[in-house]
């Protein structure tokens, strides 16, 4: 198993589900690991892509890049 923090683990263990923000498909080593972990204990994993939250955070993604023509959170 993949090396993951001990806080991690513990956060996991008090956990009903997880909710991983997977953006278009990716995930690094470490939240790989908490996964893994996580399916061991059969604790629930939720995944951003792909879910109801994650397609609600991308259209109003889309709609502020639409609407303002800029992407969200880019200064001047």
């Amino acid at each position: 198993m993949r090396y993951i923090h001990e806080c991690h683990r513990r956060k996991i263990d008090l956990s009903d589900e997880i909710f991983v923000v997977n953006y278009d498909d990716y995930i690094g080593d470490s939240t790989r690991g908490e996964v893994e972990y996580a399916l061991e204990k059969r604790i629930m994993v939720r995944w951003f892509t792909h879910d109801v939250v994650g397609d609600k955070v991308k259209q109003i993604i889309q709609q502020a890049i639409t609407t303002t023509g800029e992407g969200v959170g880019k200064q001047e």
